[in-house]
């Protein structure tokens, strides 16, 4: 008795985006396994280019365009905490896969040279054992094959979480200097995508592109899996 109460517990089937217990076939795609609320609270962008970014509205952009496939709603929120905090990589591939779609009929994203992910600091993937942006960079590189480039940038100070702070200021302030290119001769003249999860005010991408662009990189474009973009915009 105490076997299979153990066995039902490892193998109990739950949504995988929010982690309620579900039932679903064997057999069933990843999309499939999720519940009906989540399903319901999904939002897709269309792959609308991103405009608005709070943290940059009076200074210089130095990304030239961002997309991401969902808008930032409860049910991406839950999948995202799960895939960077608790070990769900499994995730990476169903971001990837939408990720991926922003590339067709899009000039912007083609002839990309080479993709970054945002980095951690080596604190974070000592405790996290994986950056969830090169995760992603990962698994669009199988399907795009594009070169993906984890050791030029760098974060060289660790800074306090951004998600924990309501000031723009004081998020513009806290990732200022944070990143570093090691390997400039690598990205000069090249067009970059920057990959990271999430993009909220832009700051933490903006001081990347910036580091990037600085370092000679020609163009910066952003891929993220959600943007808290658009926040009031009707889904079409």
């Amino acid at each position: 008795m105490l076997f299979n109460n153990i066995i039902r517990f490892l193998f109990v089937k739950r949504c995988f985006l929010c982690g309620k217990i579900i039932s679903f076939p064997d057999n069933a795609d990843l999309p499939t396994r999720a519940c009906k609320s989540c399903l319901d609270n999904i939002r897709l962008t269309n792959y609308t280019p991103i405009i608005n970014f709070s943290a940059i509205k009076k200074g210089k952009r130095y990304f030239s365009m961002a997309y991401a496939p969902f808008f930032y709603t409860l049910s991406i929120k839950q999948a995202i905490l799960r895939f960077k905090f608790r070990n769900q990589k499994n995730l990476s591939a169903f971001f990837a896969k939408f990720m991926c779609v922003a590339f067709m009929d899009n000039d912007f994203l083609k002839d990309i040279d080479y993709m970054i992910p945002v980095p951690i600091s080596k604190d974070k993937m000592k405790r996290r054992g994986y950056n969830q942006s090169l995760e992603l960079a990962k698994d669009i590189e199988l399907d795009k094959n594009i070169e993906i480039l984890d050791k030029v940038l760098i974060k060289t100070k660790v800074n306090k979480t951004q998600s924990n702070m309501l000031n723009i200021k004081e998020k513009v302030s806290n990732v200022s200097g944070v990143y570093k290119v090691v390997s400039n001769e690598k990205i000069k003249d090249k067009k970059i995508l920057l990959i990271d999860d999430i993009v909220t005010t832009g700051a933490t991408a903006n001081e990347c592109a910036k580091a990037l662009i600085d370092a000679g990189a020609k163009e910066v474009l952003l891929l993220v899996i959600a943007t808290a973009g658009f926040s009031k915009r009707k889904p079409s």
